[in-house]
């Protein structure tokens, strides 16, 4: 679809807004995937977008609707007013005869009600500062998800926030259950009690209720009664990808999108990590060298699999005599044609303005993109999945060995039985991949 096909329609939703009762409810997401794809196109209005699946929900509202759609002329004043607090901190609250400056917040929420349960067992601040930091970013993440719905299940019976008991959590992880999350959301949940119950009330031990003997059994009847259905069947094909790929050559006559796009691919490939690996690497004389083989990169953050005694070593880029498919050669353009516009050491920057440093979910995203282009199913296949299909591919030439040592995977859950000594790192993998 053409994009001032999409500005015009856009234009006359809006418009219709003071008939249609809910009608800003319905064109958000036309909205931003417009914006978006404007960006893409560098600003080319007669460039063609494609819509998301939340875009097409919004155009089907609209087409069930604008027939019978109506606003009433006045509305009853509201009884209540109430505001949410604008500031920096996770929750807050205010009724409508006190100012958002002047709220008084709910509680705590997330892993403030962690850090808030460490305090009242008489940790002092400056341990808990520090005891906060024991839990990474994703990690955070994922017990904040959990945190808040325990404290709005708390809302809606007799619970103790702070201390839950054992009968209290076993009632909140059934009502996950009920709702069809799986075992290992709700093992996350029990994980982010144990952490939140410093003393517990129940247990003499102290033991902290997510691991108590009843709540560890629940779990294990969770994992039995549910059965395991792996997330892939099959993989896609690593070949189908890279003769996409190979179609972005030479290299000075493609875009910087496709320039990073195809990096990001290819290091995700011949080296199969995460994503967040990719946010680590790092240009800075201190964290990349280069020879004429290979560049050597020293990651800048912890990964998920490491731990005190066993960290993960260094993410090598070697050269591949295809030059098409070289990951050595796509770098050395990428970083020759980005030191001008990067504002940052990172290696992986952004392809619009202001080209800083990505995260994550942006890679995750570029990847899927690259996936989609070169006809892989992404409605199956996530920006992680290339991962499994890197090392599947490689695992018949190479060695478990040396799969495990290029691709970070420290144990036996995620490839193999049992766990070896680490071993020096080579370019294997990689060549495995590419030929």
């Amino acid at each position: 679809m053409k994009k001032n096909l999409i500005f015009v329609s856009t234009g006359t939703l809006v418009s219709s807004f003071p008939g249609v009762e809910f009608g800003p409810l319905h064109y958000r997401h036309i909205e931003m995937d417009k914006e978006l794809n404007l960006k893409l196109n560098k600003g080319n209005f007669d460039s063609h977008m494609t819509l998301s699946h939340d875009s097409l929900d919004n155009i089907r509202w609209w087409s069930s609707n604008i027939q019978t759609a109506t606003r009433k002329i006045l509305h009853n004043s509201p009884e209540v007013v109430v505001y949410t607090d604008a500031s920096q901190m996770e929750s807050g609250s205010s009724n409508s005869e006190q100012s958002p400056s002047t709220s008084s917040t709910i509680g705590p929420v997330g892993m403030q009600i962690i850090e808030q349960s460490l305090q009242h067992s008489g940790i002092s601040s400056d341990n808990v500062e520090v005891i906060m930091q024991s839990w990474r970013d994703g990690t955070r993440k994922q017990y904040k998800v959990y945190i808040n719905k325990w404290l709005l299940f708390c809302c809606e019976g007799p619970h103790d926030p702070m201390h839950p008991s054992v009968r209290s959590l076993l009632s909140f992880l059934h009502s996950l259950f009920q709702k069809g999350l799986s075992y290992s959301a709700l093992n996350t949940a029990r994980s982010a009690f144990s952490s939140i119950d410093i003393n517990m009330s129940d247990v003499q031990d102290h033991t902290p209720v997510g691991k108590h003997f009843l709540v560890c059994c629940y779990l294990e009847g969770v994992f039995n009664k549910i059965k395991p259905v792996p997330r892939y069947n099959n993989i896609w094909s690593v070949d189908t990808v890279l003769d996409y790929l190979s179609l972005f050559w030479p290299l000075d006559e493609i875009s910087l999108k496709e320039l990073t796009l195809k990096l990001v691919m290819l290091i995700a490939l011949t080296t199969g990590q995460r994503c967040q690996t990719l946010t680590f690497l790092d240009i800075s004389e201190q964290h990349m060298q280069k020879d004429d083989k290979c560049f050597n990169f020293a990651l800048t953050g912890h990964l998920k699999q490491d731990k005190p005694g066993q960290v993960f070593g260094n993410v090598c880029l070697y050269k591949y005599p295809v030059r098409e498919l070289c990951v050595y050669e796509t770098l050395s353009y990428y970083i020759s044609t980005t030191e001008k516009l990067r504002n940052s050491t990172k290696l992986l920057v952004s392809f619009i303005k202001p080209h800083r440093a990505v995260t994550s979910p942006t890679i995750g995203r570029w990847i899927k993109n690259v996936l989609g282009q070169s006809g892989i199913d992404t409605e199956r296949f996530s920006g992680h999945s290339t991962r499994c299909a890197s090392t599947s591919k490689a695992r018949l030439p190479v060695s478990t060995d040396e799969i495990l040592a290029t691709a970070g995977w420290t144990k036996e859950s995620t490839f193999r039985k049992f766990y070896n000594k680490p071993i020096s790192v080579s370019n294997q993998m990689s060549l495995a991949v590419l030929n």
